[in-house]
């Protein structure tokens, strides 16, 4: 009858076998548990029962955890292994697309993103200027009172045929539809005419609610209603209070999409703009033809006169200037990544030793066009990557959210590129698929003989590329070597 201390010392052994051979695969556990448990049956039948044969039974079956991980790994290699998809141009664009609609897919996900792509930027109109008091030497301060306006609205003009007038506040908004305190904004009064002067529609507009409602209209500027409403595009249409008054939201204008001054949180369009007493605010003009003609300059002197032969100085300043979206800032990054790209990807570029009868013009020609396929999936791909990183988070600054394209952009285009031209590089010219199963080649003492380096072979089994580990002057850029004939 064996010793209780052998029938455990047996158990564990048993025991640490069985475990083990739950990190071996399903398929050849059975296997891998019978060879294993006849080896150990070996050690027992010709090395005793001592201490010291225990300890060598011990340390085998240990062992068998190194073993189980191995043919796990091996294995787990082989079914990952598909011939036809191991490295194939159809997998490399079949995940780039995945990667484009899902870029593309979440801006329809995130609010902020879908707002700010409702928002796409527009132009203002030609020959408009910003009239201020030449005396002023602080540009972009209210200088201007509405009597002003009256008078020059109400005088022959040769230079112009349109005003509008605006003047800032700081007034209550209140929101009945929102819990919570009422806030105070930072509204821009101004009069009837000064949108249809700007020629700047605003998006997100209800035009049937425009026309027909009697109240006031409000248009919220794109931070104030990414801070308070969360880039929420269902609040068009809605009557809020502004200042006691009930005034409907008519739409959402990006900020600084007007170029005029004074920041403000939301427009408020008030027929009562120019009767308004004890304020100073901006005048807008728009030139004639000829007014256009004498505007030489972003900014123009202007001699107003009055009664008795008075005259008043001031200036004019050019509005015009096509506005600045995230698409505008998205080709900015894209210059600049370009502009990079050489300083992180070496010029050299890989021998192609292989003669056109070897190739054939079918497939000379499908490793230009799989690399543009590749380079115009990866640009799409950073423009709609980085709108989801930028806007999709509405509370944050508008100048943050800026910043945050321009880096988005310009890393995803840059590294982008420079993964698709390494891809490149290492794709068989015979079937477009990576090279793989890197083998170091030669020593490099012997560079003067023969060369060194690393071999790599097409998965397809094409082609080698021989990687120098040296380059010398008689072999300094990777070689294509054709195996066999395709």
């Amino acid at each position: 009858m064996p010793h209780p201390s052998k029938r455990r010392s047996g158990a564990l052994e048993l025991g640490l076998l069985t475990l083990a051979g739950g990190l071996v695969p399903a398929v050849r556990r059975r296997e891998w548990l019978h060879e294993w448990r006849g080896e150990l049956g070996y050690l027992h039948a010709v090395a005793g029962d001592g201490i010291r044969a225990r300890t060598r039974r011990l340390h085998f079956v240990l062992g068998a955890f190194a073993d189980a991980r191995m043919v796990h790994s091996i294995e787990g290699e082989q079914r990952r292994h598909f011939p036809r998809a191991n490295g194939s141009p159809i997998t490399c664009l079949f995940v780039l697309g995945l990667l484009l609609a899902s870029a593309y897919g979440a801006t329809y996900l995130l609010a902020g993103v879908r707002a700010e792509r409702d928002l796409a930027p527009t132009q203002i109109g030609h020959g408009l200027v910003l009239i201020e008091d030449a005396e002023d030497q602080h540009h972009g301060e209210p200088t201007i009172a509405p009597f002003q306006i009256r008078a020059w609205r109400q005088g022959r003009q040769r230079y112009f045929d349109g005003f509008a007038y605006y003047y800032l506040a700081a007034e209550v908004l209140n929101d009945p539809a929102q819990s919570g305190q009422p806030a105070r904004w930072r509204i821009a009064h101004a009069t009837t005419n000064l949108l249809p002067l700007l020629e700047a529609p605003v998006r997100l507009e209800k035009q049937s609610t425009v026309s027909l409602t009697p109240q006031l209209t409000l248009v919220l500027c794109e931070s104030g209603w990414k801070r308070r409403y969360g880039a929420n595009p269902h609040v068009v249409g809605r009557v809020v209070q502004v200042n006691g008054q009930p005034a409907r939201i008519v739409g959402v204008a990006p900020d600084g999409m007007w170029r005029l001054p004074g920041a403000a949180d939301a427009w408020l369009i008030d027929p009562a703009t120019e009767q308004a007493r004890g304020v100073r605010g901006y005048a807008v003009a728009h030139l004639t033809a000829e007014g256009q003609t004498m505007m030489r300059s972003p900014r123009v002197d202007i001699t107003a006169y009055r009664a008795h032969l008075n005259t008043d100085a001031y200036e004019g300043v050019a509005l015009y200037r096509a506005s600045v979206g995230p698409w505008s800032f998205f080709l900015y990054a894209t210059f600049l990544a370009l502009a990079t790209l050489p300083v992180i990807v070496p010029l050299e570029r890989s021998e192609l030793n292989l003669h056109a009868h070897e190739l054939g013009w079918m497939r000379r020609l499908l490793r230009p066009l799989f690399y543009a396929a590749k380079l115009a999936l990866v640009w799409p791909i950073a423009y709609f990557t980085s709108l989801d990183v930028a806007y999709g988070w509405p509370q944050l600054p508008v100048d943050l959210q800026t910043y945050l394209q321009l880096a988005t952009g310009f890393l995803v285009c840059l590294f982008g590129v420079r993964w698709a031209m390494q891809d490149q590089y290492h794709r068989c010219p015979i079937c477009l698929r990576r090279v793989a199963h890197p083998a170091r080649v030669g020593f490099a003492s012997n560079n003067l003989l023969a060369w060194s380096g690393t071999e790599m072979i097409c998965t397809g089994g094409h082609t080698l590329l021989h990687i120098p580990g040296l380059p010398m002057s008689w072999f300094h850029a990777p070689r294509w070597q054709l195996r066999r004939a395709a």
